[in-house]
């Protein structure tokens, strides 16, 4: 039985938690036991365009069970609106989960064109009040729920008679009951040669016509030439049960800048000029004194603030075709008649390598690949108690903090960084370690930036690149247990048992290695994939390794994380 139709079946509260799968007792905590005033916690957040947003956000006994209610309304969404094959051609573009959807998508649909219309509309989460909600998934012929679950799914997702900014439930519930608005001005731009699009309450309708049809924006030479919104948008958007703010209607010509959701779309999408130069502007104060601010009030901005801003910049730039590798970009760059590499790639580069290697709070320890991180975190939990420097603290509030943090191996730090994994991509990333850092500001790299390589011939060309950074006379083979390359980059090689090289999975007892997953067995040489008896590194880490960590023999580790130990001991002088 689909999802859509499981969700129909529902008659009871105890049956709609079955359904999504949480505890009947908890459900009924969650929406009936709460009290009233400890349901949200509200505060407020600057708005990119200006001014706040209030944010309600639900309690934790909610905010689980809006979560599961929010997956399950996502795929019902996919039943009744299948992806498409070309997801630009989308009406609506905000709220959307794995369609390839976004603020990009929605501002690509409207470049180059003569006329470019904005609307919004009014109180959008507000309009949705409890009846709304409650008869919507009462009356939706593609719902029709039974009343008592409809009005059960109302009191779960509203809050004060509305939606509530913060709940995992709004973005979905709005988007379900919006698409009704999507297939009637759908209709309406068709009827009239338009291209139109929705993103969350923002509305845009463009048109390479000669003169833009006045159903949908009416030029207005009494109201001192300006446009509105046209006389049949208006109905079907009152209709729909909505209104247009005309404080934030606006047509823009070819002749002039031309933005949808904050992107210019004259030509390609892109940022405003301002914004990046902005964003510019305080990177580089970051980079030079350790300090940045906001530029419209002056106060400080936090490091998260700033690559927000920085991976918008990326986003949009790189939009549609997606992240090139930054090595490529360089080698391109270099050749006859090759374009520099653009000052965006390079920007966000350079804030990723403060942010990581300068500037990095506790000491960070890179492996070759994402199961080295899950083995070495397994290992340290089952063996802290030896290595007291490797030990989580807890804070006042009672918080734990890791007294390592592990570099998340991502496609976007692979491009950006040249850091994806393997012996191969980690000795370039050591041999160009001082050019990553130079320029930045005194009074960083405090902490140690530890890579962890296997001792194999793999590993001969990262002994070559050492050699040469620490201008070192002595053989570098992977014998010492450390090295402290330069600046507070450091290699730590995998301790060799026996024989004449190691990886990390050497460090496993041979009971462990030998552990049978579903009939098959783990093959060291297999990263992700599998074949009919043999599985790789990935099952190994996550079945094998975390999901039976308390039965796993780690001491085998205890050389590795006693030359961690070592290296958390050294003195750094800082920049």
């Amino acid at each position: 039985m689909s999802k859509l139709a499981s969700l129909k079946s529902v008659r009871t509260r105890g049956e709609l938690a079955d359904l999504l799968n949480y505890s009947r007792s908890a459900l009924a905590y969650a929406v009936y036991k709460v009290p009233e005033e400890q349901r949200y916690k509200e505060f407020k957040v600057a708005k990119r365009s200006g001014g706040e947003r209030i944010i309600h956000a639900p309690c934790p006994e909610l905010k689980g069970l809006q979560k599961r209610l929010s997956n399950y309304l996502y795929d019902c969404h996919r039943e009744i609106w299948p992806p498409l094959e070309f997801p630009r051609h989308s009406y609506s573009h905000g709220f959307q989960k794995n369609r390839g959807l976004s603020i990009f998508s929605n501002a690509w649909k409207h470049r180059n064109k003569r006329f470019v219309f904005n609307v919004d509309l009014k109180d959008y989460f507000p309009s949705f009040n409890f009846g709304r909600v409650r008869g919507y998934f009462q009356k939706n012929r593609s719902f029709e729920l039974h009343q008592d679950i409809a009005t059960l799914i109302a009191q779960i997702v509203c809050y004060d008679n509305s939606l509530p900014q913060g709940a995992p439930t709004s973005p979905i519930v709005s988007e379900l009951i919006t698409s009704i608005l999507d297939q009637r001005l759908g209709r309406l731009s068709k009827k009239h040669h338009c291209t139109y699009s929705r993103y969350a309450d923002d509305i845009t309708f463009s048109t390479n016509q000669a003169g833009f049809p006045e159903p949908i924006a009416d030029f207005s030479p009494q109201a001192d030439g300006a446009w509105k919104a046209g006389s049949e948008l208006v109905g079907l958007v009152e209709r729909s049960g909505f209104e247009i703010n005309p404080n934030k209607t606006r047509m823009q010509l070819a002749t002039s800048r031309q933005s949808a959701t904050g992107l210019v779309v004259n030509r390609k999408v892109n940022i405003p000029k301002q914004y990046y130069d902005d964003v510019r502007a305080m990177s580089n104060s970051l980079f030079k004194t350790g300090v940045c601010h906001h530029p419209d009030t002056k106060e400080a901005a936090s490091l998260a603030v700033l690559k927000g801003k920085l991976e918008f910049v990326l986003a949009a730039k790189t939009y549609p075709k997606g992240l090139v590798s930054f090595s490529d970009l360089e080698l391109a760059s270099k050749a006859p008649g090759g374009t520099p590499v653009p000052s965006h790639y390079k920007l966000y580069r350079r804030f990723l390598a403060y942010e990581k290697f300068h500037a990095n709070a506790r000491p960070l320890v890179i492996c070759e690949g994402k199961t080295d991180n899950t083995y070495i975190r397994c290992a340290i939990a089952s063996l802290n108690s030896k290595f007291p420097l490797l030990q989580p603290t807890t804070d006042a509030e009672g918080s734990v903090r890791q007294a390592l943090s592990f570099f998340k191996h991502s496609d976007k730090h692979a491009k950006l960084l040249s850091i994806s994994g393997g012996a191969g991509e980690l000795h370039k990333f050591v041999g160009k370690y001082g050019s990553l850092l130079k320029d930045f500001h005194s009074g960083g790299e405090q902490q140690p930036v530890i890579v962890i390589v296997d001792n194999d011939n793999a590993a001969k060309p990262m002994w070559s690149v050492i050699k040469e950074k620490m201008g070192s006379e002595d053989k570098v083979d992977g014998s010492a247990n450390f090295y402290h390359v330069k600046r507070n980059l450091f290699v730590v090689p995998i301790p060799i048992k026996s024989g004449k090289f190691a990886s990390i999975e050497d460090l496993f007892d041979k009971k462990t290695l030998a552990t049978v997953n579903k009939g098959k067995k783990f093959n060291p040489h297999l990263k992700s994939h599998q074949t009919t008896n043999q599985y790789g590194k990935e099952i190994f880490a996550k079945w094998v390794i975390e999901a039976n960590a308390e039965n796993i023999d780690f001491s085998g580790f205890e050389p590795l994380l006693g030359r961690l130990e070592e290296v958390l001991k050294v003195e750094l002088q800082g920049s």
